[in-house]
């Protein structure tokens, strides 16, 4: 599809792309264009971002609402094998006999595009800034396929473009008598739980060492910071129930 449909670049009406927008919403700037505009006595919906096809989708609704917000980072590429698992990879630590510390990562962010009316919401559009990258957790027969990143350790909240990156604190306990040495953690998810705010996208998540060959780690409901919104999640949106989801890191750490 060429980019021939769009409209020439207006006033940004909301210069916020993260949140609850009505039908008459657009954000431009140099990296994405975005919105809903009236066209031949529909709504369309349309996404650019240089260098992609145009995206766009008719609407038949008159009074919806548009929810913008961040998703779980395991939803692309699509074309691909399907993988529900993130895996951050970073420089070693090393974590003291029974010890609990707390680490924060990086981790690339996806966005969500979701049609509301009345209680209901349909997933419209996913899209990143990001490039996705796979790898393969363990061995070709009976490994996991994860969405793949590498982060710095921090030990505070970095700062981010929130469009393009997530921060994740990350609760590492150690529940060994002895040092170990971890560089990655793999986290499901089917039970991640997205933050925002209009400078933040944020998780968290916990990871128990349970002997020298494998961890468990689970993703928890809660924001870094005060007020921020909760996302809705693709996985919800699909009405897919998820309670505690944990992964157990058989393959190492």
């Amino acid at each position: 599809m060429n980019y021939t449909y769009l409209p020439e670049k207006t006033e940004i009406k909301n210069n916020i792309m993260f949140g609850k927008h009505s039908f008459d919403f657009q954000y431009h700037t140099d990296e994405i264009e975005i919105g809903i505009k009236k066209e031949n006595g529909f709504f369309k919906y349309y996404r650019r971002i240089p260098g992609d096809d145009v995206f766009e989708k008719k609407i038949l609704e008159e009074n919806g609402m548009v929810i913008i917000n961040p998703v779980e980072p395991v939803n692309l590429p699509k074309t691909v094998t399907k993988s529900n698992h993130l895996e951050i990879e970073f420089d070693p630590v090393i974590v003291g006999p029974n010890q609990k510390k707390e680490i924060f990562l990086k981790f690339p962010v996806e966005i969500g595009v979701f049609l509301i009316s009345n209680k209901y919401s349909h997933l419209i559009d996913i899209f990143s800034f990001n490039s996705p990258k796979l790898s393969l957790y363990g061995n070709p027969n009976g490994g996991t396929i994860t969405r793949w990143t590498k982060s710095e350790i921090y030990s505070s909240v970095p700062e981010t473009d929130n469009q393009k990156e997530g921060v994740i604190s990350i609760e590492i306990e150690n529940k060994m008598s002895e040092w170990m040495e971890i560089n990655r953690i793999i986290l499901d998810g089917y039970g991640m739980k997205l933050y925002y705010d209009k400078s933040l996208v944020s998780m968290a998540g916990r990871m128990k060492i349970q002997s020298k060959k494998d961890a468990e780690t689970l993703c928890c409901a809660r924001p870094l910071n005060k007020g921020m919104k909760k996302s809705i999640e693709v996985f919800a949106a699909r009405n897919i129930p998820v309670v505690g989801k944990t992964f157990t890191m058989e393959w190492g750490y």
